[in-house]
């Protein structure tokens, strides 16, 4: 007889670390987490029977990732994963709304564009760099200036880069105008862009609804609104009744800190205040749980068919964590040193910034637990109240495709097969994967050597990187009964590949300078802060 799904699930069992269990409430995992391969946690509910024209059709809630921030900068959101799933669904741009960024390559620090700037006078080159991040700030800073798009809102992508589960509860435009405020004085000789979340969020939040001919604009009535209440009203306007799909995934920057900073800061009791979390880095479990529950409880006021959350990756895998200095004997999976990418085995010394191994597993571990919530609030909803709410396990996907963490000797687990790579993916007779860009020099042209599914600022992913994740996404959507234009034969959705690649402008063409990159960030990071300064993750 198989176990109830309804039951209360025990976590698989864990080793102990008696320096972070203390702390954390948690142990480490000797092995990594089994991904999940039922989106419904085996906990049957109604079944859609197709499009419902009379709804919003989809609806996406989260931080950077489901924004579209790649490259250090805010830019492609008309190529972000929830983008990409409007398209398949055949939605217009009045059925699926975004927010923009036209100018300077996106906002605030578009690394693509500064490595085009690059040639072999490195004083010219600072030059060029302060030059183009000064243009950037002028144009972006100003509140009621050029940042502000036409009055087409409120947006059905309501991600903010930066955000945590408190942020998507709390803020508003006018906690971020008052934020902005509180900034004081910018420093003009500085192309830093203080607050930069902030106006970010004015933007994505903005509720300006219709303009008059006098080119007066008339926001919505009553107080400002979170993105959880734009979200609820998405489903009641323009005549429609509710959402059909509404996507969340959220969580990463509870923990992405630490990788941004090479320390851990773990949250305290004053974390669901939004002038006094910055300080933290890393949310307790317990802290972490809480701040779930109370977006069940927001979310569950939202009139959607069907509700996807996407698990929260394990932040040290992508390459801004740089392993180093062999296997941590405990478990292969991690390195003994893990320092930002510029560092090597040569140049990295113990004073340098770094976390240790057992550090990163205890991020992961944390992480761990963050995802045990998840599933278990997806469990909740399904058994006690027959919501249609599904797990994709976006955790499983990056831990599939971890080369360096997977190619520790002896770390193989069946459970954890290698992914599948659509033809277009492969490069050179090689896969796209975890690691740094890097290309070589061939017969005059320029190859991929490693990396191409995250981008330059060693976190979030290239545009091919948004596409896989899009299509885990997809398929969860079409088992839920979401239907996708021109299938037949009950084929799964998948994004088009070729259009993929063709739109990912450094895999479509391999910048020249590549080998620049990393000098370019160490640069940055040395001069203004822009890679610890926790706000941009």
């Amino acid at each position: 007889m198989m176990d109830d799904p309804c039951e209360k699930q025990e976590p698989e069992p864990r080793q102990t670390s008696d320096r972070y269990n203390e702390t954390f409430d948690v142990n480490l995992l000797d092995r990594p987490r089994r991904p999940i391969t039922d989106p419904t946690l085996g906990v049957p509910v109604a079944k859609s029977e197709g499009e419902k024209h009379d709804s919003r059709r989809l609806v996406a809630l989260g931080d950077s990732l489901t924004q579209g921030f790649q490259h250090l900068a805010i830019k492609n959101t008309s190529i972000s994963w929830p983008a990409m799933i409007a398209a398949r669904l055949g939605l217009g741009a009045d059925e699926f709304r975004y927010p923009v960024f036209p100018e300077f390559g996106g906002y605030p620090y578009n690394l693509e564009v500064l490595l085009g700037l690059l040639t072999d006078e490195p004083l010219k080159d600072i030059e060029s760099i302060l030059a183009h991040l000064m243009e950037v700030k002028h144009y972006y800073v100003p509140i009621d200036g050029p940042l502000m798009p036409d009055p087409i809102y409120p947006n059905d992508n309501l991600a903010v880069w930066g955000w945590d589960i408190r942020d998507l509860l709390s803020r508003t435009v006018e906690t971020e105008r008052t934020a902005i405020g509180h900034e004081g004085r910018l420093d003009e000789l500085s192309p830093k862009i203080g607050q930069a979340m902030n106006r970010t969020g004015l933007v994505t939040l903005a509720e300006i609804v219709e303009m008059e001919r006098d080119g007066t604009r008339i926001p919505m009535e009553g107080p400002p609104r979170t993105a959880l209440e734009l979200a609820h009203d998405r489903g009641n306007v323009d005549g429609t009744d509710g959402i059909e799909t509404l996507l969340i995934w959220i969580g990463s920057n509870n923990a992405l800190g630490a990788i941004s900073t090479m320390k851990i800061v773990p949250s305290g009791d004053d974390f669901k205040d939004l002038n006094k979390k910055s300080a933290y880095n890393v949310w307790l479990p317990k802290h972490f749980e809480e701040e779930l529950k109370e977006l069940e409880g927001e979310v569950a006021k939202i009139k959607a068919e069907h509700v996807i959350w996407g698990t929260v990756p394990h932040v040290t895998i992508p390459p801004l964590a740089h392993g180093l200095r062999g296997r941590l004997p405990d478990n292969h999976r991690y390195f003994n040193y893990y320092a930002y990418p510029w560092e090597d085995e040569k140049s990295f010394k113990p004073d340098h910034p770094h976390l240790t191994g057992e550090e990163a597993w205890t991020i992961d571990s944390v992480i761990d637990a963050y995802n045990d919530a998840i599933v278990a609030m997806v469990r909740r909803q399904r058994c006690e109240f027959k919501r249609d709410w599904r797990i994709v396990d976006t955790c499983g996907l990056l831990d599939r495709l971890a080369v360096r963490r997977n190619g520790a000797e002896g770390q193989a687990f069946d459970y954890l097969p290698p992914y599948e790579f659509p033809k277009e993916y492969i490069r050179d007779g090689k896969n796209l994967d975890t690691r740094f860009i890097d290309v070589e020099e061939v017969d005059a042209s320029f190859v991929l050597r490693a990396g191409g599914l995250i981008g330059l600022d060693g976190v979030h992913p290239t545009t091919a990187g948004y596409g896989l994740v899009a299509d885990e996404f997809m398929k969860v959507m079409h088992d839920a009964g979401v239907a996708f234009p021109n299938l037949s034969n009950g084929d799964a959705p998948h994004p088009v590949w070729a259009e993929i690649i063709k739109a990912d402008s450094i895999l479509s063409n391999l910048p020249v300078r590549i080998d620049g990159a990393l000098d370019l960030i160490r640069t940055l990071e040395e001069k203004w802060d822009v890679i610890s300064d926790a706000e941009w993750a």
